[in-house]
């Protein structure tokens, strides 16, 4: 009886000891996905609004660029001013993140103009759809087709545009193509709303 209360006591005693490692080992990741979250989405928003990002020797991405998050009235956005190294100088554009559905969660971040006029890129922030197939958003060419006034929502079209609004789908990646156009409509209509909103107010 007395040898079972010990073997009771130590799993209990190597249970809590197990579960406060495991707490803080949990924190600190979270903290670093946080800060690595941050940095892509830096990197991606310059490459969004400036069109390149440098790296040094090491892999160090050379920023030209830092990020002000908007405060904006609707809740569901998740946008930035982009703005020169320091806040020096003019806004370089902005940077807004939309979310959706292909096959599976997307989330692609848009670069538009200073005055919201104008797409200046597409990146692709987190996808994870068929290798071959809908990964293919991810590809320069597919990409560079929002490259393209925000006047107006893009339309998805399986030919060849015949109109500056039109983005051709990728063949084999419909879904993909569909889900990834939807988001740059909603997320562009939905921060042009909100910041020239909150410019009149």
């Amino acid at each position: 009886m007395l040898n079972m209360l010990k073997q009771i006591w130590l799993v209990l005693v190597l249970s809590l000891i197990f579960g406060a490692a495991l707490a803080y080992t949990d924190q600190s990741t979270k903290q670093r996905i946080a800060e690595n979250r941050q940095q892509q989405i830096r990197e991606l928003a310059q490459m969004a609004t400036v069109g390149e990002l440098v790296r040094d020797e090491k892999g160090q991405a050379q920023f030209k660029i830092e990020l002000k998050k908007l405060e904006l009235s609707d809740k569901t956005l998740v946008a930035y001013e982009v703005l020169p190294i320091g806040g020096k100088g003019p806004r370089v554009g902005y940077a807004v993140i939309g979310e959706g559905i292909g096959w599976d969660r997307l989330l692609v971040l848009i670069g538009l103009s200073p005055d919201l006029s104008k797409i200046t890129g597409l990146e692709i922030l987190e996808s994870r759809e068929t290798p071959g197939l809908g990964e293919r958003i991810k590809g320069d060419e597919f990409r560079a087709q929002y490259r393209k006034s925000a006047q107006k929502p893009l339309e998805l079209v399986k030919s060849t545009p015949t109109e500056d609004h039109q983005v051709m789908a990728l063949t084999g990646a419909t879904i993909s193509s569909e889900a990834v156009t939807a988001m740059v409509n909603t997320a562009v209509g939905k921060v042009r709303k909100a910041i020239q909103s909150n410019n009149k107010n």
